[in-house]
């Protein structure tokens, strides 16, 4: 099913982020939150990094 893949998938995920960095692109927070300590946001060709997600949050909620 659909919520056994995601539960799988998920868990796969979470072990490999121990010991690699990943990309992940999403425009929900929900699940940025669940596998992200970083994060960036893209505006206009310029790319922001920042070391929250709370800070990226608030770049990416007021151009949005």
């Amino acid at each position: 099913s659909d919520v056994e893949f995601s539960r799988k998938a998920g868990s796969l995920l979470k072990e490999r982020l121990q010991n690699s960095a990943v990309v992940i692109v999403s425009h929900a927070p929900e699940t940025l939150q669940k596998f992200c300590r970083q994060a960036a946001v893209l505006k206009n060709g310029q790319l922001y990094m920042f070391d929250t997600l709370e800070e990226a949050r608030r770049l990416y909620d007021y151009t949005t």
